[in-house]
């Protein structure tokens, strides 16, 4: 395979992802970060460490060093973008986020060009056409409601780890073209063999299992009684889910199963069987140590 990548992005994500297609057998990647002088931080790091390592723990409590070193990061998307077969954004902060990348990369992704979203927040595909115009028709869009995997940049530009990794990965594909390859193979061959690629069967399948409630869900419980004074240590979101919180969650995510089941009463041809409640989607697909019978607070 001769594939060039471009990944959008220099945080966890993008070190992650980075690491990983340079890793393959014929990939160029080059990596575009535009935030302050991440670009330059990074370039001088790897070439202290001579590449980037990424740790992968495994299911079986063993870890894989992954070490390699992709051939450029810049903050000049004519250098990164031009020519890229397959662009990958990262950027899971914020839609403003993804925005400005979009704006960036669109005078010069190619056509027949593979856009990847890891992950594409709730509109993203709206979005690609509204900021990319006619050229998002000459291009196939492809994105995932989650990160194939859990993970953070240990030292940067040097080290990244992945925690866990989901076991499959469902995604949207646009109507738009590609050239030559393969959208899923291309996509399975970048993140290797886990998690399994998968395509939805409706685009509406993503957007409704997009969990985008559970932030919101969580800050509520955690400082829906704030008084406004400084904390004593800098506060964690995850590990201080409540009960309350997981009942929100869960009345959240039964909502969403309302909303796929009354679509496909409407419309029976739309196939939204997939949209799960938000434990029964979490865990077949995570190889985390998560069981069945765990409910949604042991989960998170």
């Amino acid at each position: 395979m001769s594939l060039k990548v471009c990944v959008c992005g220099g945080g966890h994500g993008g070190h992650v992802m980075a690491g990983l297609a340079a890793y393959r057998e014929g990939v160029e990647v080059r990596v575009l970060t535009m935030t302050g002088d991440k670009a330059e931080r990074w370039t001088k790091a790897m070439g202290n460490a001579g590449g980037i390592t990424v740790v992968v723990n495994n299911k079986d409590g063993t870890q894989t060093e992954i070490k390699s070193k992709p051939d450029i990061v810049t903050k000049d998307p004519a250098v990164a973008v031009a020519g890229a077969d397959v662009v990958v954004l990262t950027t899971v902060a914020t839609a403003c986020a993804r925005r400005r990348y979009l704006q960036t990369i669109k005078p010069f992704i190619k056509d027949g060009a593979l856009l990847l979203a890891l992950p594409g927040e709730l509109g993203f595909s709206l979005q690609v056409r509204d900021i990319l115009g006619d050229k998002a028709e000459n291009i196939k869009t492809v994105f995932a409601c989650v990160m194939p995997w859990g993970c953070r940049f240990v030292v940067f530009g040097e080290k990244a780890e992945v925690l866990a990794t989901k076991k499959t990965c469902s995604v949207v594909l646009s109507k738009g073209t590609t050239s030559t390859i393969d959208p899923i193979f291309t996509i399975q061959t970048l993140l290797g063999t886990e998690p399994k690629v998968c395509l939805a069967k409706h685009f509406l399948e993503l957007e409704l299992i997009h969990f985008s409630f559970i932030h919101p869900c969580m800050m509520e419980g955690q400082w829906g009684d704030w008084d406004g004074e400084p904390v004593d240590e800098p506060p964690i979101l995850y590990p201080g889910i409540t009960q309350e919180v997981a009942d929100s969650i869960e009345q959240c995510s039964e909502e969403r199963l309302l909303l796929a089941k009354t679509i496909m009463t409407v419309s029976p041809k739309v196939d939204l069987n997939e949209v799960k409640g938000i434990h029964q989607w979490f865990f077949p697909r995570t190889t985390a140590n998560t069981s069945p019978t765990n409910g949604t607070c042991t989960m998170f």
